[in-house]
C-alpha cells in the first residue's frame, strides 16, 4: 500500500490527563510521601501526535475529550505543532496515575474510567473523520474505548476511513484488534501479551510469535510487534524482522509512551521513504529514546539519531 500519505490523523477517543508520581519506598497500604513530575493531556492518540510532530510530521489530532479540558488539550497540542480537531463531549477526561518507585525500578500504573460517550457522539466522529480521511491520508486509532462504545463502534469508524480511501493503523488491546482484523489495515501494533489475546492462542516460544506474525500479513501490511527491552518485530508481506536498541537499564527514566513512540518512529520513517527494515530499526530507536524521558510523547530527534548508531535490525530466517 501506499506510504507517501500527504497527512496523517490520529484518533484518540479515550484521552486522559496523566499524572506521573515518584514514590521512593512505595507500599501499598501505607501513607507514603511522593512529588509529583507532570501533569499533562495525553492519550496514546495524543503521544503519537505529539511525536510525529517532533520528527517533522504534524498531524491532525482528533477523538473525544472532556469539554472542561478542550481548551488544556488544544493549548497543549499546539505548543507541540499538532493541529487539534478534538470533539467535545459531557464529562471528565479521565486521569491516569503512574507511581515511580526510584528505589525498586518499579512503575505502577493506576487507570482511571473517564467520560461516557453517547450515540449521537459516535455519530459526530464518524462525520468527522468522513471529512478528514480520503486517499493519501494515514489515520491512526490509538487506546481504548471510553464506557459507551463497543468494539463494533471501532470497526464502523475504520471502515468509514477505508471507504473514503485512507489507509489505517491500529494501536489497541488484543480484543479490540480482534474485532477489526478482518478490514485491509495499514499497521497494526500489538504488544506481546497484545497480539496472544488478539488471536487467542498461547505464545509459547518466538518461533510462535513469527508464525501468528506472518499470519496476519494476510491482511495487514506493516504488523509492528514490541517486546520492551527485548525490541521488538515487524512482519511485511514477504519479510520478517527482529531488532534490539541498546541502552543501559539506569538510563530508562519511564516506559509509559514507548509503543506510541514505536508507532510514530515507523510512521515517520516510511513517510521519508525508508524501506520496511530501516523504518523498524528507526521506530525502535525512536521508542528507545522515549525510555529516557519522563514525560510521554516526548523525543529528541538528535538522540534519535544518536540511538541509530546501537540499533540492530536483522532480516529473519526464511524471509
Amino acid at each position: 500500500m501506499e506510504t507517501a500519505f500527504e497527512r496523517v490523523v490520529t484518533v484518540t477517543v479515550n484521552p486522559a490527563i496523566d499524572c506521573l508520581f515518584e514514590v521512593p519506598g512505595l507500599t501499598l497500604g501505607a501513607h507514603q510521601v511522593g512529588r509529583r513530575l507532570y501533569r499533562a493531556p495525553a492519550g496514546k492518540g495524543v503521544n503519537v501526535a505529539r511525536v510525529l510532530a517532533t520528527l517533522g510530521h504534524p498531524p491532525v489530532a482528533t477523538g473525544f475529550v472532556g469539554a472542561a479540558e478542550m481548551q488544556a488539550f488544544e493549548d497543549s497540542l499546539a505548543s507541540d505543532g499538532v493541529q487539534s480537531q478534538f470533539l467535545a463531549v459531557e464529562g471528565n477526561t479521565r486521569e491516569n496515575i503512574t507511581l515511580i518507585d526510584p528505589r525498586a525500578n518499579t512503575e505502577t500504573h493506576v487507570r482511571d474510567i473517564g467520560f461516557h460517550v453517547k450515540r449521537h457522539d459516535v455519530d459526530r466522529l464518524v462525520r468527522k473523520l468522513g471529512l478528514l480521511a480520503h486517499a493519501r491520508v494515514l489515520v491512526v486509532f490509538s487506546g481504548s474505548l471510553p464506557p459507551g462504545m463497543e468494539p463494533s463502534d471501532l470497526s464502523t469508524l475504520i471502515r468509514e476511513c477505508i471507504g473514503r480511501g485512507a489507509a489505517v493503523a491500529v494501536d489497541a488491546d488484543g480484543p479490540l484488534l480482534r474485532e477489526v482484523r478482518s478490514n485491509r489495515l495499514w499497521a497494526i501494533k500489538p504488544n506481546r501479551e497484545e497480539l496472544h489475546a488478539m488471536i487467542g492462542r498461547p505464545l509459547g516460544s518466538d518461533d510462535d510469535l513469527v508464525r501468528e506474525g506472518r499470519a496476519l500479513c494476510e491482511t495487514v501490511d506493516n504488523v509492528l510487534v514490541s517486546c520492551g527491552s527485548a525490541g521488538g518485530y515487524l512482519f511485511t508481506e514477504d519479510r520478517g524482522y527482529i531488532g534490539q536498541v541498546e541502552l543501559d537499564s539506569k538510563d530508562v527514566v519511564s516506559t509509559v509512551g514507548c509503543g506510541d513512540a514505536l508507532l510514530a518512529g515507523f510512521i515517520a520513517a516510511r513517510l521519508k521513504g525508508h524501506d520496511a527494515g530501516e523504518a523498524h530499526r528507526r521506530a525502535l530507536a525512536t521508542a528507545t529514546e522515549a525510555a529516557t524521558r519522563l514525560l510521554p510523547g516526548r523525543v529528541d530527534p538528535t538522540r534519535v539519531t544518536q540511538l541509530l548508531k546501537r540499533a540492530a535490525v536483522e532480516l529473519l530466517h526464511g524471509a
